[in-house]
């Protein structure tokens, strides 16, 4: 019986980040993106066209048998169900995450500085900046870690597994070799790492979690509707500032 428990406790402990709407392998953020292209497909049509959208034509485009069957999609979901539990159980330990890097840095900045001052009270601008810096931190360590995979002839080697894919789906997403899986979550722990213990020392003790308030919210909204469009076959131009 114990051992039938341990399974089980296991078995939610892989299958946890699918609930979690901050984990890009959340269901709820998933159904956030289907519901966001719907919205945006009858959008640029209506502006484009000034006609009526037939909600048949759009399902045909959304539900494209021979996108979501594809050889290629096939592949990325089985990657999906191979990388799941290696991310869970065994990445997860290799892994130097971003609470390492604070306190190292953290420890360095106090040896130089003194320590941080105790932050007494929050205020909205401070929250939106630091919740900005946070995110720049984010995007940083995912561009220097993608960068590397490009630019390196070893772990080109790695990352052409990404680039693969003959059609695309958000299944392709997971469709990543364990070195990659490893180097980019490390590459941002050392980025957001260093943010938080520079803005924990600038603007006091509790910067990262007021700054985590605007953070956590940008994400998700983020998770709810981009994040997962970024592999897809659905074309969503950016122009301007946003190309």
């Amino acid at each position: 019986m114990e051992i039938l428990h341990s399974l089980w406790a296991s078995v939610v402990y892989m299958l946890s980040p699918l609930t979690d709407l901050l984990d890009q392998r959340s269901i709820f953020s998933y159904f956030g993106a289907v519901f966001f292209i719907f919205i945006f497909i009858i959008a640029v049509r209506l502006r484009r066209t000034r006609k009526e959208i037939r909600a048949r034509a759009l399902w045909r485009l959304l539900t494209k048998r021979t996108v979501w069957l594809h050889q290629s999609a096939l592949l990325d979901y089985k990657l999906y169900l191979f990388n799941l539990p290696l991310m869970s159980f065994v990445l997860g330990f290799i892994i130097i995450g971003s609470s390492f890097w604070a306190n190292l840095f953290g420890s360095g900045l106090t040896m130089m500085f003194g320590p941080a001052a105790v932050t007494t009270s929050t205020q909205w601008g401070v929250i939106i900046l630091l919740a900005l810096l946070q995110l720049l931190a984010l995007d940083l360590g995912y561009w220097l870690g993608h960068a590397a995979m490009h630019k390196s002839e070893i772990l080109w080697q790695f990352h052409k597994l990404h680039h693969s894919a003959e059609v695309m789906t958000p299944a392709t997403e997971f469709r990543q070799h364990p070195v990659e899986l490893v180097l980019i979550p490390c590459t941002i722990g050392f980025t957001t790492g260093l943010s938080y213990a520079l803005t924990s020392h600038w603007f006091g003790t509790g910067a990262v979690a007021m700054g985590a308030v605007g953070y956590n919210m940008i994400v998700c909204v983020h998770m709810l509707t981009f994040h997962h469009i970024r592999h897809s076959h659905i074309n969503i131009p950016f122009t301007g500032v946003m190309a």
